[in-house]
């Protein structure tokens, strides 16, 4: 991913389907600050009341946090797959996004990134993913 690709970030509609890892994320934070602070509050010994007050400063600090981090790696997410789909030729929503399931999805990520890193043509490349393609449409 280049700079230049960063120009698609203008294009990003702010849907569920592009932020999931951020709202996943953002739960699971939570989740896990609240069963922390039970687990470090009774390991200390302090009273139920105490543990409670201290709930809703670890939920600001996990929401905080995933507010933080998360957008930007859906974004990240979200400008390879269009580079990707740029490279192959593809148009990002009919021939990608509409096309296959959120596991396909991933699975096209992968067998691209693997292709990309094994330093094939930009022809070979295309060859080999749309077999992928016939492969993974099969399963």
């Amino acid at each position: 991913m280049n700079l230049n690709d960063l120009k698609y970030i203008r294009e990003v509609d702010f849907t569920l389907r592009i932020f999931t890892w951020t709202i996943i994320g953002g739960l699971l934070l939570n989740v896990v600050f609240v069963t922390t602070t039970f687990v470090v509050g009774f390991s200390n010994d302090k009273a139920l009341l105490e543990i409670i007050m201290t709930i809703p400063y670890a939920l600001m600090i996990a929401t905080l946090a995933s507010i933080m981090v998360f957008p930007f790696l859906d974004l990240r997410e979200y400008i390879s797959d269009r580079v990707m789909c740029k490279e192959l030729g593809w148009d990002y929503e009919i021939d990608f996004v509409s096309k296959f399931s959120p596991d396909q999805l991933e699975k096209l990520r992968e067998n691209y990134l693997n292709l990309t890193e094994k330093s094939y043509s930009r022809s070979q490349i295309q060859e080999r993913q749309e077999s992928f393609i016939g492969q993974l449409t099969r399963e």
